[in-house]
């Protein structure tokens, strides 16, 4: 019995749920392996419309420009519209995730980025770098609200469920 190849498995109609499961698994391994090089993964044109009924809808990639330097924090929002990314380069990025393109850069950090995290809610991003800065930001308007000072390399970055405390370590 012949095994199918993967190519023949991602030639697989896929539901639209499952097609944007897999859209967004995607987007996450594609942004870690094209972050050294400063890309972000995303969907074309074609992949955004409807497929015709004879047509089989296959997941595309295409190189955009993003972070400058590697990327090591990335969330998705509560609702999954949103993927926060932090990097190396000193910012933050949101990315539309339904349409695939960066929404706004986040600036002001100092240093190297490597936490991000969204409230409950959605409508805040916490942010924390090695300088031990950590900031929150206005997810609507893309504003730093505050920014704390901490004791050392902010490597992790949580909300509690009701927003009211975020920690970092």
């Amino acid at each position: 019995m012949k095994n199918p190849s993967k190519s023949s498995l991602l030639e697989t109609r896929l539901s639209t749920h499952a097609r944007r499961r897999r859209f967004n698994a995607c987007l996450v391994l594609t942004l870690a392996a094209c972050a050294a090089v400063g890309f972000f993964a995303a969907r074309t044109q074609r992949a955004q419309q409807q497929p015709r009924a004879n047509e089989t809808s296959r997941p595309e990639l295409v190189l955009q420009t993003g972070h400058a330097m590697r990327v090591d924090g990335l969330a998705f929002s509560p609702d999954a519209r949103l993927l926060a990314s932090g990097s190396k380069d000193n910012t933050v990025r949101l990315w539309d995730t339904a349409r695939a393109f960066e929404l706004r850069k986040l600036t002001g950090h100092a240093a190297w980025v490597k936490a991000v995290a969204f409230s409950a809610d959605g409508r805040w991003l916490a942010s924390g770098s090695v300088d031990g800065v950590v900031k929150l930001w206005d997810v609507v308007t893309g504003r730093e609200a505050q920014s704390f000072s901490g004791g050392g390399s902010i490597n992790a970055i949580a909300f509690s469920p009701d927003a009211r405390f975020v920690v970092a370590g």
